[in-house]
């Protein structure tokens, strides 16, 4: 599983997990560690960035990829890739705040 942050059209962070495998009946919540990275953002996009970052709060878009397989008693699917994308996820700079929720668009 792949998971990218993207602000402005660049990827500024990522991550990456190891296969897991779902059992049916349970929800499992993920978290991926996305590092920071030091990438060159055009001189409009960073003061856009700066600009938000001094408002407490920035807005990016967060990509998942991820390959899956579904499985039916003995019966296991091919392996599909899924792909989701969810934005506009809000990134608060305050502790006092929490991001909410953000609706995605999910493609297999």
């Amino acid at each position: 599983m792949e998971v990218r942050v993207v602000y402005d059209d660049q990827a500024v962070a990522w991550g990456e997990m190891a296969p897991f495998l779902h059992c049916h009946h349970k929800a499992t919540k993920i978290r991926v560690p996305t590092v920071a990275r030091s990438v060159q953002l055009g001189e409009s996009s960073e003061n856009e960035m700066n600009r938000e970052r001094a408002g407490g709060k920035v807005t990016v878009r967060v990509e998942v990829r991820a390959r899956i397989q579904f499985q039916i008693a003995s019966f296991k699917s091919k392996h599909y890739t899924l792909r989701a994308s969810c934005s506009p996820v809000v990134v608060y700079f305050s502790s006092s705040r929490e991001s909410g929720r953000t609706e995605c668009d999910v493609k297999i």
